[in-house]
């Protein structure tokens, strides 16, 4: 009988422990990082780093110069500076995955529309301004706030790998952009990328993407209930507006993040330094299948940049954020 009891008893914590060892093993929030990467690989890659590799069609479909169709990407990226706030306050009130899915596929069907263009280049600005609305309702800041739910002590290398998906992007669409428009043109490229993100990315954040780790019963890291740091940070609670503008650490993160923004769009045209010369003599001799790589090869170079630096600088500011919130406390 002690032995039967003993089996019986022993019987059920056995399935918990496989279970979680499966969760430490294989964490679901790399999932959610694998998810956020796909959803940003066919998002601001397609209209913003292939750009330049559309000009020239573009140019000749419209019979416009090279100021008149830059407008278009100019109009878009003034639309998607205006609406960046209102994509904060949606995040803030609904949640990323609720801004994310429905973003993503008002994003896709924007790009199927460019089938409708006509040949009046007011319609083309129109096109560029409603992609501009769009493109940060599933950029770096709705997926950055998933991450940040998934991770604490490993969040810098999940944003990272976050962020390697627009770098890949960056370095993929500009030579598939090229085979598409000289194979199908530039409406049926936009047209195959906006099939693209229905067929690919939203399938994937809608199988993946998680708010939080609760929503699955689970803390972030992976992290076994007693060692997660969440508890002690929902404690301390956040800071004020008025707090916040008083933080130094603030300060430093919006001038390094300005900085950021401001170097390469002094340096670089329309996404890629890269392009800056078919921008500017859009007849040079470089062949459309030369010069597309290279734009890729460019974009490259930065993508592999993003891991190690992003790593290195949230990590720094978490450990400057954590020393705060234990001095409040």
């Amino acid at each position: 009988m002690p032995d039967s009891a003993s089996q019986s008893s022993g019987a059920r914590p056995v399935p918990s422990q496989d279970s979680n060892r499966k969760h430490r093993n294989v964490f679901y929030g790399w999932w959610v990082v694998l998810a956020a990467a796909v959803g940003m690989f066919w998002g601001a890659p397609s209209t913003v780093f292939s750009f330049s590799v559309f000009l020239k069609p573009l140019m000749h479909d419209f019979h416009a110069g090279r100021g008149q169709i830059s407008l278009g990407y100019t109009l878009g990226a003034i639309a998607g500076a205006v609406s960046a706030p209102t994509i904060g306050w949606l995040l803030d009130r609904y949640g990323a995955r609720k801004v994310i899915l429905p973003v993503t596929a008002m994003f896709g069907f924007v790009l199927l529309l460019a089938k409708a263009v006509s040949a009046s280049i007011w319609q083309f600005y129109f096109f560029y301004v409603s992609l501009g609305l769009l493109v940060h309702g599933a950029g770096p800041v709705p997926y950055g706030s998933v991450i940040s739910h998934w991770f604490d002590r490993r969040r810098g290398l999940a944003l990272g790998l976050m962020m390697f998906g627009i770098g890949s992007g960056a370095m993929v669409m500009p030579s598939l952009a090229q085979h598409l428009i000289t194979s199908f043109g530039w409406r049926n490229s936009y047209a195959i990328l906006g099939s693209a993100v229905f067929l690919i990315s939203i399938p994937t954040i809608a199988a993946f993407l998680k708010e939080k780790p609760q929503d699955l019963a689970l803390l972030p890291d992976g992290a076994l209930p007693g060692t997660s740091r969440a508890p002690i940070e929902t404690s301390v609670g956040g800071l004020s507006a008025h707090e916040v503008r008083r933080s130094r650490t603030f300060w430093l993160m919006v001038c390094i993040f300005s900085g950021k923004r401001k170097r390469p769009g002094l340096c670089t045209s329309h996404g890629s330094d890269a392009h800056e010369p078919r921008i500017v003599y859009p007849d040079c001799r470089f062949g459309e299948f030369t010069w597309a790589p290279r734009c890729s090869w460019v974009e490259w170079q930065s993508a592999d940049g993003y891991l190690p630096l992003t790593t290195k600088y949230v990590d720094q500011h978490a450990k400057l954020a954590d020393v705060e919130a234990e001095g409040r406390a």
